[in-house]
């Protein structure tokens, strides 16, 4: 944290970063971010109420650094700090970073240097990288064509849709200020889990211009150790039930090829989340359950051939047996990253 990092005047790009209890993890966020140099970048922490000691080491950045602002407020959860940080950002754009994950510094640099050249995109999609919490890289999420130049266009975004893997992680796109504010887009409070994900349908759904560009600066830590957001509650299931339902029920007003593959890809999501009943305490089982079976008729809107054959398998066998088979296969694919990370460590590669 030095100051020849921290910028003044920020007017292009606002990072909006949740804290809560991270205080491990944030100064290589932050960090990372001030890194950059960019002099018209700013860092708006949002501590959640946190109890660990981040709360004053935001207001040391915030001291230190006129690029970082804090505000501070009762636990509400990330949707409530991403919408307060969004009440105070004045950049152009607006990025959504979570505080235990870091990005590359000359990644998100090549990245700024073309946001005024694409003045009217309306968000900026890029690819990123899941790491270990040892900072290993795991996977490089490819999405996108690595293309010299940014690409641009809905006619795009189908191509898009199509790669494998999930494309509503929040912290990978940048958003044009008032194409948020235009489009009423804020985050739904009160909730905890898969908020990203129907926030990112409705805004992929409204954008007119959108730019792509593989460009991965992003690194997002898979952590596997017992964290709040890795218990899993009826609660959370219920929550996750309620989003996916509610973005697949947005997404059948849209006829469009994009629209179906974002709800192709929701229902995969849904099928694969049917593991989390064998991580739901035993006596909360019953209610997670029925979250599950209440979201079950996402699986009628899709004409897909193995979406029709996950529904045949899950009738056939039953919630339960198809949750045991998800979850054990969900835990050897586990066992292979960890594996893959201890290699890494042994041999000191990424």
């Amino acid at each position: 944290m030095t100051p020849e990092n921290c910028a003044a005047e920020p007017q292009m790009l606002s990072i909006v970063i949740p804290v809560y209890n991270s205080r491990k993890y944030l100064p290589g966020c932050i960090d990372s971010i001030l890194a950059v140099g960019a002099a018209k970048t700013e860092i708006i922490l949002v501590d959640d109420g946190s109890t660990d000691g981040s709360t004053e080491l935001c207001r040391q950045y915030q001291r230190s650094c006129p690029a970082v602002k804090m505000l501070r407020q009762e636990n509400q959860g990330p949707s409530s700090a991403r919408n307060r940080g969004l009440e105070q950002a004045v950049g152009r754009y607006i990025a959504f970073f979570d505080s235990d994950d870091h990005i590359s510094p000359d990644a998100l640099r090549n990245t700024l240097s073309y946001l005024e050249k694409y003045p009217d995109a309306d968000l900026w999609i890029s690819d990123f990288c899941r790491v270990a919490d040892n900072g290993y890289i795991l996977d490089r999420i490819c999405q996108i064509d690595d293309a010299s130049e940014p690409i641009q266009g809905r006619e795009y975004l189908p191509q898009f849709l199509r790669k494998k893997g999930c494309v509503w992680n929040v912290w990978r796109y940048l958003f044009r200020r008032d194409f948020l504010l235009r489009n009423g887009l804020r985050f739904i409070e009160g909730v905890s889990c898969a908020e990203d994900l129907e926030y990112v349908v409705r805004a992929l759904t409204k954008a007119e211009k959108p730019v792509f560009f593989h460009n991965p600066y992003y690194f997002y830590r898979v952590n596997y150790g017992n964290t709040l957001t890795r218990r899993y509650t009826q609660s959370r299931v219920q929550e996750l039930s309620d989003m996916l339902q509610r973005s697949v029920g947005y997404l059948q007003k849209d006829q469009t090829e994009s629209a179906r593959l974002l709800s192709d890809k929701i229902i995969l999501e849904y099928t694969l989340n049917i593991a989390l009943l064998e991580e739901v305490p035993a006596a909360e089982r019953p209610a997670a359950r029925g979250a599950l079976r209440s979201a079950d008729w996402i699986l009628d809107s899709s004409e897909k051939k193995s979406i029709r054959l996950i529904k045949f398998f899950l009738s056939l066998a039953g919630i339960d047996a198809f949750s045991k088979v998800l979850y054990y296969l969900k835990c050897v694919k586990r066992k292979v990253r960890e594996g893959r990370t201890a290699f890494c460590r042994g041999n000191g590669g990424s």
